[in-house]
C-alpha cells in the first residue's frame, strides 16, 4: 500500500472513529436513562400520564365555575363602588414577641406598615362584597377544582392563568379580612363559614396536580391557620363550630398532594423532555422565551445564532439525556421523602435524609 492510501485509511479511520464515538455514546446515554425509567416502573412508580391523571370531578363537585364567578363579582364591586379590597388585607395573629401574638379584631383598629383603617370601613367593603362571598361559600358543598388542563402536552404552552392561582389567593386573603371583620362584629357563625372556605379552598387545588398549585395551597393553609388562631381567642365560638373545623382541618393530606404533584410533574417533565428532543423548534421557542423573560431583547448576532444551534443540538443528542435522568433521581428522592414523613410521622429526620441523598446526586 502506497502513502496515499495509507494516508486516506487513516484519514477514513479517523473520521469513523470521530462519528462512531459521539453516536455510541448517545445510545449509552439513552440506554441509562431508559433503563431507569424501566426500574421505576418495576417498583411500581407511575410513568405515563394515564396513571398520575386525578379522577375526573363530577359536575356538581366541581368548585371551578364558583371560584370564577366569584372572582368576576369581586372585580365588579372595585370597578363600581371601590372598596378597601383594592389595595388592601387584614392579617392575623400579629406576632408581639416571642410565644405570643396580637389579637388583631379585639383593636379598636387596623393598623399596618400601609396606615390605619377602621373596623366600619372593612365591615363596609365587606358589606359590599357579600355577593362574592355568598359565590366563594358554594366551594364548601362542591370541594374540588377541574380547569380542564391539558396534561398530556407536557409544559408546552403552559399557561398558569388557566390554573386561577392568584385567583384563589386574592380569594383566601379576602376571606381572611371577612373571618376578622366577623369576628370583630361577634358573628362567629359567619367567621366559621368562611374559615371552612378557605380551608376547602387549598383542599379544592389538590386536584391540580401542580407543585405551583402546591405552593400557593400551602400560603392559603398558612392564611387559614392565623385566621383560626384569630377564632380560637372568641369565648361566642360554639363547641359545634369548633367540631366542624376540626373535622375539615383533618380531612386535609398535604402530604399526599405534594406527591401527586410530583408525580404529575415526573411525568410532564419527560414529555416535555421527549417534544425538545424531537423539535428543534419547540426547544428554541422555549429557550427564546426564557431570554425574553430575563429582560435580554439584544438582537441576536450571527457567531449567537450559530452557537445557539450548536447547544442545542448538543442538548438535544447527549446532555439531555442525564439532565433527565438527574431529574427523575431527584424527584424520586422528593417521593420518598413525602413517604417517610407518612411512615415516621418525623420531618426533620425525612428532611435530613432527603438532604444527604440530594447531596449525593
Amino acid at each position: 500500500m502506497n502513502l496515499r492510501n495509507k494516508i486516506r485509511l487513516t484519514v477514513g479511520i479517523v473520521f469513523g472513529v470521530a462519528i462512531l464515538v459521539p453516536v455510541i455514546h448517545h445510545y449509552q446515554l439513552r440506554w441509562a436513562l431508559h433503563s431507569y425509567v424501566a426500574e421505576l416502573k418495576s417498583r411500581g412508580e407511575p410513568m405515563d400520564v394515564a396513571q398520575v391523571l386525578p379522577p375526573p370531578v363530577p359536575r356538581e363537585n366541581n368548585g371551578a365555575d364558583a371560584l370564577r364567578q366569584a372572582d368576576a363579582a369581586f372585580n365588579e364591586t372595585l370597578r363600581t363602588k371601590g372598596s378597601f379590597f383594592n389595595t388592601n388585607s387584614v392579617s392575623g395573629m400579629t406576632p408581639v414577641a416571642p410565644g405570643r401574638a396580637m389579637i388583631r379584631w379585639q383593636q379598636p383598629d387596623f393598623r399596618d406598615s400601609s396606615g390605619r383603617v377602621s373596623w366600619p370601613e372593612i365591615a363596609a367593603a365587606v358589606d359590599a362584597s357579600a355577593n362574592g362571598f355568598a359565590l366563594l361559600h358554594q366551594i364548601i358543598d362542591k370541594p374540588a377544582f377541574d380547569f380542564q388542563f391539558n396534561y398530556g402536552s407536557g409544559f408546552d404552552g403552559f399557561d398558569m392563568n388557566k390554573l386561577y392561582l392568584a385567583n384563589s389567593k386574592r380569594a383566601a386573603q379576602r376571606l381572611g379580612t371577612a373571618v376578622l371583620c366577623d369576628l370583630q362584629r361577634g358573628d362567629t357563625a359567619s367567621a366559621v363559614t368562611n374559615l371552612r372556605t378557605m380551608l376547602v379552598l387549598s383542599k379544592a387545588m389538590a386536584g391540580e396536580r401542580l407543585l405551583i398549585s402546591e405552593l400557593v395551597s400551602i400560603a392559603i393553609v398558612q392564611m387559614t391557620v392565623t385566621a383560626n388562631w384569630e377564632l380560637l381567642q372568641s369565648t361566642n365560638v360554639t363547641d359545634e363550630q369548633l367540631a366542624q373545623l376540626q373535622s375539615d382541618w383533618a380531612d386535609m393530606d398535604l402530604i399526599q398532594s405534594e406527591e401527586n404533584a410530583l408525580a404529575m410533574e415526573s411525568v410532564m417533565s419527560r414529555i416535555t423532555a421527549e417534544q425538545w428532543r424531537s423539535s428543534n423548534a419547540k426547544f428554541q421557542e422555549y429557550f427564546y422565551m426564557e431570554t425574553r423573560l430575563n429582560g435580554s431583547n439584544q438582537r441576536k448576532s450571527l457567531f449567537d445564532q450559530i452557537r445557539a444551534e450548536t447547544v442545542s443540538f448538543e442538548w438535544r443528542y447527549w446532555w439531555s439525556y442525564p439532565d433527565e435522568l438527574k431529574m427523575l433521581k431527584g424527584q424520586e428522592i422528593l417521593r420518598e421523602t413525602g413517604r417517610m414523613i407518612e411512615t415516621n410521622r418525623s420531618f426533620q429526620a425525612a428532611i435530613a435524609a432527603e438532604s444527604q441523598k440530594m447531596a449525593s446526586l
